[in-house]
């Protein structure tokens, strides 16, 4: 029996024998925003193909070869809802490639091709070829033909037009392809099943020529260099080598199988038929291997990948529910796929499809409940389940409307899914207006496709300079795009005197607009990766009167003296306050509110106040980002090597784990595993920091004046011991008063210890910010603004941890003069709880976070003392009161919390069987607790010379309180006894 790995190592070895370089796959997610996953070999070669691949190792490759992990489930290439249907489409699979770049060609790659076939013993009568028959436009591939009757019959060479015409998309790199299909059952002529989808005759391997490159206007013009991609679906190839008519009958699907029949209630076994348990099975195996291979590279979300992610876990989740799976089966399966994928998969990954199936679950059942009801109704309205119904289940109920949509054609219903889309994008843009960005919202979208035609801005002088003459070219103005003219003037009041584009403007719609201004060149942080714009001013001058150099850079500290002096030299006829600035594509446009008038010169100058403050902020939160990643990175790792009985013996040895010498393996097969991936970790250092950068993952940031914000995937609580491990370290990289580097590099020399964002689509220059510590290497790619010198930060104070949603953790910090003046507050504070005194709590969050908790424990034991003595001074007064012979008490209490004793001391009256009152007062108020006849009525009488007076109760027991005046007199109570 062939086993996958024998495949693999059958390609890679043929393949080298022919000079072809072996490229490891590259990730699932790829580094290509067009593409939501990496669905073919030949991504990580498209830069190749594309021409825009310089001075790198790729740029040198003649001959390559690749077995690359590839997901077809979202996107343009979704095989997501063929799955379990038939024995042949995955949404995961492995893709056997070899590429030729303007090395070989077609007769080359077709030798190549049968030579390797022919090295498996694949039998080539049970094979059919096609090639490109051509239209008007492009000629038949008659080369094709020709060579391929070298090796077979002309009646197994078919023509076909759109299936052999591959093209990368609209325009691009794009050629005729030869595919080599595999009649299953053999000893037959069946030509008319080739491209038909019949499961018993299938498509193998695909040879791409890649000779033209279509235009914009849809010509093609023939490449300069001709290259060769091939593709290869190892799945269906391993099927063939061991006789099966299913892909799911071989060492990559029959593992997950005997986890169904382990957690069936009746140990179903699988039957490779079309029965519906086959198909839950063929579902459950394809998608469990999705499953290991993405959880790495992504965490479930409601867009994108991750939406995409989620779907994939649900409906996993849908047919374990189906075929009634005991509890837990989903990540035992997980598991076992990992080891087939040769993925390792962490507790924390583990715990987040736990985490999604548990969620899931508990929509699922409301969800499913809903939908009956609402196809029992609909079967009266033709079996259309109207948008509006759909809606209701996706917005209420978290029930995905895919999954309704299949629900019903289970059903022989239909989904109205216009009228749900139409809903879904209505409440979208409800949600979008309602965001942060209703701010810059005037932008109509016909401004921002302008935008796209308008010369770049030079945004290039915001890391070199404060202040910068430049030009105006555009203004925003209700909505539109206005290139600049000198004839808009506001005076004092903000009223409008004549506008370019010939429209008067309201005073009011001046106050409460914002005016979008475009120059040639800025100064100004645009938002963008987390950091906040900038803000500050630009002056507008008369033409050629600023006598200023063209870029001035200040310290921070004498800005507002630069301010001074500047306004004060220069005439300026204008002036823009800046509240914001956004980038739309290459574009920045300042927003803000104009005084006076416009021109073409303008001298630029932001806020380096509070720009340094956001500077601090922002190279802390890269401190935090590495140091959060180390120590959870370190804790996972010791607490495996703790559970499995890791020595120190074992951590050194170098003894190869490959035949398990080191451990039983056959006593412990799962601590087996854990142990080989510690070992191999540890030995490998490049695997350590591969891992560090998928630990916390990143999930959203803000860095603005006041604070830091970090949010970051983990599904347990960080103990005070971990968090106080991050703060130290952070302060011990700024006291080492170490060098901020930042350089533009290419991103392909950009290495494995570099933080950056899993699907961030990078160009192909990126800035690189490095701290080198004892600790080790700080590296994260960023644009934004950083500090010169760790020294600069002067304090990192984490103020708070906690939960933002499932799998989701946020933290808040602060720095330097924010971070030690909070420090000083919280050693007052401190030191006013330690003696007992009270202090306002409303401070508290406002402090860095351990002494907050301090202060805290200090606080409720001080409660604790407290209430401690007012029971004894209770009990005390009790006591009196027990003694007293009177018929109705009158009973005066002096101690501190007055109004709690007095309630809790007349509660002895009742108790001793007496009636009376008990009261105190102050400088300000008096309390009273009456037990007795007509309490209410005696209560508003005894505190009738009063102000303010409160009083509640009914019956026997009344409490008032009231502030004191003059008129009250102690004298009047004899007149209350009874």
């Amino acid at each position: 029996m062939w086993t996958s790995q024998d495949l693999r190592r059958s390609f890679i070895s043929f393949f080298k024998s022919h000079n072809h370089t072996h490229i490891p796959s590259s990730p699932i997610v790829p580094n290509d925003t067009s593409l939501l996953f990496t669905n073919s070999g030949m991504v990580q070669f498209k830069k190749i193909f594309l021409s825009t691949e310089t001075n790198t190792f790729f740029n040198s490759l003649k001959r390559a070869c690749s077995i690359q992990r590839c997901l077809r489930a979202g996107g343009k290439h979704n095989d997501l809802e063929d799955v379990g249907k038939d024995t042949y489409h995955h949404t995961y699979f492995e893709m056997l490639g070899n590429w030729s770049f303007n090395d070989y060609f077609k007769e080359k790659a077709i030798d190549l091709a049968y030579q390797y076939l022919v090295s498996l013993n694949i039998e080539m009568k049970n094979i059919y070829v096609t090639y490109y028959q051509g239209t008007d436009k492009i000629p038949t591939d008659h080369e094709t033909k020709t060579l391929w009757l070298k090796y077979l019959p002309p009646e197994r060479i078919l023509p076909f037009e759109k299936e052999n015409f591959w093209e990368m998309g609209d325009t691009g790199p794009c050629g005729p392809c030869t595919e080599i299909h595999y009649d299953r059952i053999g000893n037959r002529f069946v030509p008319e099943l080739v491209n038909k989808d019949d499961p018993t005759v299938i498509e193998i391997w695909n040879i791409v020529f890649i000779e033209f490159e279509r235009q914009n206007d849809n010509s093609l013009i023939i490449l300069k260099n001709k290259s060769i991609d091939t593709g290869m679906g190892m799945e269906r190839v391993l099927s063939i080598l061991n006789n099966t008519f299913s892909n799911y009958m071989t060492d990559l699907f029959l593992p997950l199988f005997s986890v169904i029949t382990e957690f069936s209630p009746i140990n179903y076994i699988y039957k490779d038929s079309d029965c519906l348990e086959d198909v839950g099975c063929r579902v459950l195996a394809d998608h469990g291997r999705t499953i290991s291979v993405c959880i790495k590279e992504i965490r479930p979300s409601n867009e994108g990948r991750g939406y995409v992610l989620r779907r994939v876990i649900r409906r996993a989740i849908r047919y374990m529910k189906k075929m009634e799976l005991k509890e837990g089966f989903l990540c035992e399966l997980v598991r076992v796929a990992s080891k087939i994928t040769g993925v390792s998969i962490s507790e924390e990954e583990m715990g987040v499809i736990m985490g999604e199936e548990v969620l899931f679950s508990r929509s699922l059942d409301k969800g499913l409940g809903v939908l009956e009801k609402v196809m029992e109704s609909s079967k009266n309205k033709g079996g259309v389940i109207s948008g509006s119904d759909i809606f209701l289940l996706y917005d209420t109920y978290g029930f995905p409307s895919d999954l309704t949509e299949i629900i019903c054609k289970e059903n022989n219903m239909v989904c109205d899914l216009k009228g749900f889309n139409d809903l879904f994008k209505e409440q979208r843009e409800i949600t979008r207006v309602r965001s942060k960005k209703c701010l810059t919202g005037r932008i109509s979208t016909g401004v921002i496709e302008q935008l796209g035609g308008v010369i770049p801005t030079d945004d290039s002088f915001k890391y070199r300079c404060n202040g910068l003459r430049g030009s105006v070219l555009f203004t925003i103005e209700n909505g539109l795009l206005i290139p600049y003219k000198e004839t808009q003037e506001y005076d004092n009041e903000n009223s409008c005197k004549e506008t370019p584009c010939n429209q008067v403007l309201s005073k009011e719609t001046i106050n409460n607009n914002l005016i979008g201004l475009i120059s040639d060149k800025t100064p100004f942080f645009s938002e963008s990766g987390g950091q906040v714009s900038d803000i500050g001013k630009f002056y507008f001058m008369q033409k050629n009167s600023m006598k200023i150099d063209e870029c001035v850079y200040a310290d921070f500290r004498f800005l507002k003296k630069i301010f001074k002096e500047f306004e004060d030299t220069h005439k300026h006829i204008g002036e823009l306050k800046i509240i914001d600035v956004q980038k739309y594509g290459s574009v920045v446009v300042h927003f803000g509110y104009l005084k006076g008038k416009l021109s073409e010169d303008v001298f630029m100058v932001y806020d380096g106040c509070r720009r340094e403050c956001i500077r601090k902020n922002h190279s802390g939160t890269h401190l935090l980002n590495y140091f959060l990643r180390r120590v959870l990175f370190e804790e996972e790792r010791n607490n495996l090597k703790e559970e499995i009985g890791f020595s120190k013996e074992e951590e050194k040895d170098s003894i190869d784990l490959k035949e398990g010498n080191n451990f039983n393996e056959k006593k412990d097969g799962k601590k087996a595993d854990k142990k080989e991936q510690i070992c191999g970790e540890i030995r490998n250092e490049e695997k350590i920091l591969n891992n560090l950068n998928t630990i916390a993952f990143q999930m959203g940031s803000e860095v603005s004046e006041e604070k830091l914000r970090f949010d970051f995937s983990s599904l347990k609580n960080l103990t005070l011991e971990n968090l106080k491990k991050v703060e130290f370290f952070v302060n011990s990289v700024i006291n080492e008063e170490l060098k901020v580097e930042k350089n533009t590099v290419k991103i392909e020399n950009v290495g494995l210890e570099t933080i950056r964002m899993k699907e961030e689509d990078y160009p192909g220059l990126v800035r690189k910010i490095e701290v080198k510590s004892k600790y080790g290497l700080i590296s994260e790619l960023c644009g934004g603004t950083h500090v010169d010198n760790t020294k600069e930060i002067g304090k990192f104070r984490i103020l708070s941890e906690g939960s933002v949603s499932f799998s989701v953790r946020r933290i808040i910090a602060v720095t330097g003069e924010s971070a030690l003046e909070r420090e000083r507050k919280a050693t007052e504070v401190l030191n006013l709880v330690r003696e007992g005194k009270s202090v306002d709590t409303s401070i508290l969050k406002e402090l860095p976070l351990f002494e907050r908790l301090e202060i805290e424990n200090f606080i409720k034991e001080n409660e604790r003392i407290k209430l401690e003595e007012r029971k004894k001074i209770v009990n005390f007064h009790i006591k009196n009161i027990q003694e007293s012979d009177e018929e109705f008490i009158i009973y005066e209490v002096k101690c501190e919390d007055l109004e709690k004793s007095v309630i809790l001391i007349a509660a002895g009256l009742v108790k001793n069987k007496k009636s009376g009152v008990v009261w105190g007062k102050n400088e300000k108020e008096i309390f009273c607790s009456f037990r007795c006849e007509n309490a209410v009525e005696k209560t508003e009488i005894f505190l009738k010379e009063c102000l303010n007076v409160k009083v509640g109760g009914k019956g026997r027991i009344a409490n008032g309180k009231a502030l004191l005046t003059d008129n009250w007199n102690l004298k009047k109570f004899n007149e209350l006894k009874i």
